[in-house]
């Protein structure tokens, strides 16, 4: 190798080194968008009056595309997320299961989606799924997050309801 080559990977290693490449971009979790739109300000009123019905329907109506008619993948996200969790809430685990995994095509990212999908598979007595999402919320953000604290509790709740169960048997 000449005095040129070794100067020039001297310099890539330096440039590698003092001015590393970006990680993967993390998505932006800003809701300004939602705020604005009627439909998804009435739904979440819905979600908190627990009128899963009205909340489905207002999800519904929400505009997903913007004025410069591109697909706002952010609200897309939120949007499909919150179907998800009105569908499980009402006992439609066949509905919430296919929004939450369309919330998680669009946004793999979507914390509350990985929370909100692993409670669901709780409740249909899946717990390798829900480790799954708990697992994936732990690289994505982990264990200080709210979202995989709540998870990992829930979780340990649900192996310890089924020792006491085996044990009563």
């Amino acid at each position: 190798m000449t005095a040129y080559h070794w100067k020039l990977c001297a310099a890539l290693l330096a440039g590698i080194v003092f001015f590393p490449l970006p990680a993967a971009a993390e998505p932006s979790y800003s809701t300004a968008e939602s705020a604005t739109d009627p439909n998804f300000v009435a739904a979440r009123k819905a979600i908190d009056a627990k009128d899963w019905k009205k909340a489905i329907e207002m999800l519904d109506k929400v505009q997903l595309v913007g004025n410069n008619g591109k697909r706002n993948a952010r609200l897309s996200a939120d949007v499909f997320n919150l179907l998800g969790f009105a569908y499980r809430q009402s006992g439609n685990y066949d509905e919430a299961f296919r929004h939450y995994k369309e919330a998680l095509r669009i946004d793999a990212w979507h914390l509350g989606t990985h929370a909100y999908i692993g409670e669901a598979y709780l409740k249909t007595n899946n717990l390798p799924k829900a480790e799954e999402h708990l697992a994936e919320l732990r690289r994505l953000c982990g264990e200080r997050c709210e979202e995989y604290r709540k998870l990992a509790q829930e979780v340990a709740a649900y192996r310890n309801m089924r020792v006491t169960e085996t044990q009563t048997r």
